[in-house]
């Protein structure tokens, strides 16, 4: 009954302080009376309150001594009644010790009521009951601002406390217990709180927290943010599928780029991307599958959900050692978008007789002369236009050392390899769209009528035999335009990288690096000149964003051929009749050629500089 009141009573708060005084007999009886009353008490009908409290203190005859002048209970109180118990926030009534219990606090007009009177434990074998007030709100000075702790009046504790029919004095408050920690959650709820992290990596640091979250499933639900560079994750089939169910909704349907490889993926996720290609409103332009573990059966997977696609440009599946010769020529036909499926380190011809010297001299005015024909005046109408002719002249490159090196060949015909080369490379970047006849036409009357248009088109068609799929590789321009596009770029600092990477195409370089490397070296390069003149795009964390999505060895691949490249850089200012220099002065170009190289470093310094992060 007393709890039943309680959590329905309102008390009046006094605008200025009280103190209240309860002197309670050994039998408790008209002290239990008497806080009945009070707790009945209420601002909306103090005198009928007031009486009833009056009414209960007559009963207390037996008590040894009457209530004191500033009992709120006395008639000669000098409280005003408005102030009866209003302003106590705590009373204690005891039994067997009849001294009374004073409690001083100050209450505010905006508080209200009791929240609950519930039992909270027991004290020498009694039952304690206990009364919650709100907690107060926090005030407020002039100006809207928190006040100081202690300034104005201090607020009512909120509690209202009997222990009844006891002897044992009140216990103190219990020291607060430390903080929940992980280990005491469920693992249904730190699985949920795991679901909740937005993206892979933030992930990947819960789950390194402690030993509750390393067993947790952070792959299992889609990332609310998929990253352009997820490879060697360790993703497996269960992130993937959580990737593509993550890429159909926004704000991951406007990802331009995403690297999926070195994740141990098989068909099972191949699947899911392929639901998530063939949506309508898929955006995704470039796609990486390589190194991992997917067969026949998800390549024509693939190739059923790109027919519907006209998105996507470009797919990397090489390392995918499952794949047969067959499933990747199925791939191929009718494609529109470019996919690569072998990369690997250009190599030296296989014949035994051929001097490396001699051949790297060759191969050095064979590739001056054909840059020099791809930008001709006299080149032919399908060479222009809509075509990237660096992209065109990379391929070009690529076909000729990969030929070079499944046939032996006299070195009288490269520069029929060279036009032919040329053919094929023209069609791959068109597409397939232009026509055989016109194009080598053209190029056959650029050898100054050595070779006949007939001739031409021959070689181009065994170029396309011997090299097969080969003619789908990456070269060092398509992973250039990849890593300017994560470690920033400008019009100067790209035409600076691209005059870089064809000086390394024409050296000896190419067959020391891979092309990810001279990529790479050529990013790095580029940003070092902007004492002359060479702006760069500021970008955060641009050295380990390169090094991660190029998965070079920085001590073993990218520092010395960094330092290779600083060496060829400065040696061409001894070689100013190479058509590349004079290509590279140019002003649309920006004039590059013509920049002071700068004084050469040593791998251990190209170390240094990458291992600190930083914007610039």
């Amino acid at each position: 009954p007393v709890a039943a009141r309680a959590a329905n009573t309102r008390f009046s708060m006094a605008s200025q302080p009280a103190t209240v005084h309860a002197q309670v007999s050994p039998k408790g009886a008209a002290g239990r009376a008497l806080l009945r009353a009070a707790l009945r008490l209420n601002c909306e009908d103090l005198g009928q309150s007031r009486n009833e409290s009056l009414a209960a203190s007559k009963s207390m005859q037996a008590d040894p001594g009457s209530p004191c002048s500033t009992c709120p209970g006395s008639p000669s109180s000098p409280s005003s009644p408005t102030s009866v118990m209003s302003t106590c926030s705590m009373v204690s009534l005891t039994d067997m010790d009849p001294t009374p219990v004073m409690h001083k606090t100050t209450t505010t007009p905006s508080e209200d009521r009791f929240k609950v009177l519930t039992k909270t434990g027991a004290v020498g074998g009694r039952e304690r009951l206990q009364l919650q007030l709100p907690p107060p709100k926090p005030r407020h000075d002039d100006y809207g601002e928190p006040s100081t702790p202690g300034a104005g009046r201090r607020r009512s504790s909120g509690m209202l406390q009997l222990l009844s029919e006891s002897s044992v004095a009140p216990e103190q408050p219990e020291k607060a217990e430390p903080g929940m920690r992980l280990s005491n959650l469920l693992p249904e709820l730190l699985q949920t709180i795991m679901d909740w992290v937005p993206s892979f990596s933030n992930r990947l640091s819960f789950s390194a927290l402690c030993t509750a979250t390393a067993g947790l499933q952070w792959r299992l639900a889609p990332p609310r943010r998929v990253e352009e560079e997820l490879s060697r994750r360790r993703l497996l089939d269960l992130g993937v599928c959580a990737v593509a169910k993550a890429l159909q909704t926004s704000p991951n349907g406007a990802l331009g780029e995403l690297c999926l490889g070195n994740n141990g993926i098989t068909d099972v996720g191949v699947k899911a991307l392929c639901e998530a290609l063939a949506k309508p409103n898929f955006q995704l332009r470039r796609l990486s599958l390589r190194n991992n573990n997917i067969t026949d059966e998800g390549v024509y997977m693939l190739k059923k959900a790109l027919e519907c696609n006209t998105v996507l440009e470009e797919l990397d599946l090489w390392g995918n050692e499952e794949i047969s010769n067959e499933a990747k020529a199925a791939l191929l036909k009718n494609l529109r978008c470019e996919v690569f499926l072998e990369s690997g380190l250009v190599r030296m011809p296989s014949n035994g007789t051929v001097d490396r010297a001699y051949y790297c001299k060759l191969r050095e005015i064979l590739f001056d002369w054909i840059s020099q024909m791809h930008t001709s005046i006299h080149a032919p109408r399908s060479l222009d236009g809509t075509l990237d002719p660096q992209g065109m002249l990379f391929r070009t490159f690529s076909f000729i050392d990969s030929y070079l090196r499944s046939e032996a060949l006299s070195h009288n015909e490269y520069q029929l390899i060279g036009v032919a080369c040329t053919v094929v490379a023209a069609e791959l970047e068109a597409g397939g769209s232009l026509e055989d006849d016109e194009l080598a036409v053209g190029l056959a009357s650029l050898t100054d009528g050595t070779y006949s248009p007939d001739e031409v088109r021959e070689e181009a068609a065994a170029v396309r035999e011997t090299l097969n799929l080969k003619l789908h590789q990456p070269t060092a321009y398509t992973f250039l335009r990849r890593y300017l596009r994560r470690t920033g770029w400008t019009e100067e600092s790209f035409s600076l990288a691209n005059y870089l990477i064809e000086l390394a195409a024409m050296d000896k370089i190419a067959f020391e690096y891979s092309p990810q490397a001279i990529a790479a070296s050529a990013a790095v390069l580029s940003r070092q000149y902007v004492a002359q003149g060479v702006p760069v795009r500021l970008m955060l964390r641009w050295k380990s964003k390169l090094l991660q999505c190029s998965y070079l060895d920085l001590e073993r691949e990218v520092a010395p051929c960094a330092s290779a490249m600083m060496h060829l850089h400065a040696s061409q200012k001894d070689r100013p009749n190479l058509f590349i220099n004079k290509k590279y002065e140019w002003s649309r170009l920006h004039r590059v050629s013509k920049l002071e190289a700068n004084i050469p470093a040593t791998p251990s310094f190209f170390e240094g500089y990458l291992k600190s992060d930083s914007a610039n």
